[in-house]
């Protein structure tokens, strides 16, 4: 124990040590100081650090330095204003990321459209016509797929329709240019109108049989398909029109894209320049005529 006097740590020029935190000081003598009437005289003095008590204040605050601030200055009013904001955007983000359907999975509505079932519901087979004669709520309910559909439709049948017209006008040229030509394959001219090779089948007949004029007795061979009558080769047909079918077959198969030239001694042997002649004599006249 460290035993001072009171009365020589308070004297002048006398070196005062330091007192331990919890040192006790033996008190000798007591100085006459003035006291108040209530206190009462000590034994015993202690020297204890002062104990500051500190506020708790909640975690959140000390992790955002601004938010501190405005505690510490008290400024409750902008503090309630940035927690009010700061709780609205996490409701925001929160909302946004339980949605459990998105606007872009919704059906795209078109502007002005009901979004009822069109009372009118249109098959991609239904025969609507021309698009021109198509109503206006028919073509608005349609799909995609059946408009599509829909207009494929209507391009091939025009096709049909313009092809329909072609044959009925060579087949109108072609049989009156065989009456003139007094050929009797003016009974089958809508047949051979109609063949892919019809001007070849017509051009070979004529070198052949004078345009059917000559045909083998009642085979009905026109074109020579077989070598010669009589031989195992040789083709027989119950009608002209199966005969012009057979020709217009062979030549797909064995000569398409062949000239007339490259034809001769290949298709008839040993070829003739009065074959070529008589072959290009026919398709001359259909091109003078305009037949197509």
């Amino acid at each position: 124990m460290q035993n001072k006097n009171v009365d020589d740590l308070n004297k002048p020029g006398i070196k005062k040590l330091p007192l331990s935190p919890k040192a006790p000081v033996r008190v000798d003598s007591i100085v006459a100081r003035p006291q108040m009437a209530h206190q009462k005289p000590r034994g015993f003095a202690y020297n204890k650090p002062s104990l500051s008590v500190k506020k708790s204040r909640p975690k959140f605050f000390t992790q955002f330095g601004f938010v501190k601030n405005l505690y510490t200055q008290k400024r409750v009013p902008v503090l309630v204003a940035v927690v009010a904001l700061l709780i609205a955007f996490g409701g925001g983000v929160w909302a946004t990321l339980d949605t459990s359907k998105s606007a872009a999975d919704n059906q795209p509505q078109v502007l002005g459209a009901s979004t009822q079932t069109p009372a009118l519901a249109v098959q991609p087979s239904s025969p609507l016509g021309q698009i021109g004669n198509l109503p206006d709520n028919v073509m608005f309910n349609m799909t995609l797929n059946q408009l599509e559909d829909y207009l494929n439709k209507v391009a091939e049948t025009n096709q049909k329709q313009q092809q329909a017209q072609i044959l009925a006008q060579r087949t109108k040229l072609l049989r009156a240019y065989l009456e003139e030509k007094n050929s009797p394959l003016a009974a089958i001219a809508d047949t051979i109108a109609g063949l892919k090779h019809w001007q070849l089948v017509l051009a070979i007949s004529n070198s052949e049989s004078s345009l059917g004029r000559h045909c083998s007795g009642q085979d009905n061979n026109c074109s020579g398909i077989g070598v010669a009558p009589g031989n195992p080769l040789w083709h027989t047909y119950a009608s002209k029109a199966e005969w012009a079918k057979d020709l217009d077959k062979l030549i797909e198969k064995r000569y398409k894209g062949w000239s007339l030239e490259q034809m001769n001694g290949t298709y008839n042997k040993p070829g003739s320049d009065n074959w070529i002649l008589a072959a290009k004599q026919i398709l001359e006249d259909l091109q003078a005529r305009n037949i197509e």
